[in-house]
């Protein structure tokens, strides 16, 4: 029933006329708030978007960062507890000699 009345609709040259030039009108009006947009040196959703993915994947690669330096720090106290070990050893060893 309601694909019965659908297809009337459709097979209206004046339906399908009004749905076109109501296409056209929105397509009109994105294009004239996107000009709107630009003059105004705001960013569109679009844009907005795109940042937001960018700030995301920044986001993520400084957190890596700050893993890695972690990581590092762990690595570089490690080493240096070594070498002090390393150092009272040699000092052990040269004092037995």
């Amino acid at each position: 029933m309601i694909t019965d009345l659908l297809n009337d609709i459709l097979s209206n040259p004046v339906a399908r006329t009004a749905i076109t030039r109501a296409q056209d009108a929105r397509d009109a009006a994105l294009s004239a708030q996107e000009t709107v947009m630009a003059l105004l040196n705001l960013p569109t959703a679009a844009e907005v978007e795109t940042i937001a993915h960018r700030i995301k994947s920044i986001s993520q690669r400084l957190e890596s960062l700050e893993d890695a330096i972690e990581d590092l720090t762990r690595l570089s106290t490690t080493i240096t507890k070594i070498s002090r070990q390393l150092s009272d050893l040699d000092t052990r060893l040269s004092t037995t000699v």
